[in-house]
């Protein structure tokens, strides 16, 4: 039998359990009425828009290609290049109040995570300028 390290055993451990959790535990996903709620909010989405959202969540925080996300939403149908672009405009707008976001990661990936704002600092606020003195 190979030795193990106890520390690399848990790490692996943790990272299987994480998988199938959800980084929203706290939401509700509606699939018939295509809603988030929260204890707060419900957010109504459109059926694509739900669609999308879903991919996204069932990525668990994993970067999901452009490509696999068209596949999985619109299936074999051939859709207009800026479809997607489209969409996920309207879904960040709206998913924005339950403090998820859609971040664009290169090469033509998106992932779904929870939206990080600096206390005192509204998410569109520019940072200050570190390069005056």
């Amino acid at each position: 039998m190979k030795p193990v390290n106890q520390w690399e055993l848990m790490v692996k451990i943790d990272r299987i359990l994480k998988r199938g959790q959800s980084p929203f535990p706290l939401l509700k996903w509606d699939p018939v009425f295509h809603q988030i709620r929260s204890s707060e909010l419900t957010i109504s989405l459109t059926a694509k828009e739900f669609q999308i959202l879903s991919h996204l969540q069932r990525a668990g925080g994993a970067p999901m290609t452009r490509e696999s996300l068209i596949k999985l939403t619109w299936g074999g149908i051939t859709v207009a290049a800026k479809s997607l672009d489209v969409h996920l405009f309207h879904l960040r707008r709206k998913i924005e109040p339950l403090g998820m976001e859609i971040t664009f990661l290169r090469p033509n990936s998106y992932k779904l995570a929870m939206a990080v704002h600096l206390e005192g600092r509204s998410a569109g606020e520019q940072g200050p300028d570190l390069g005056a003195r």
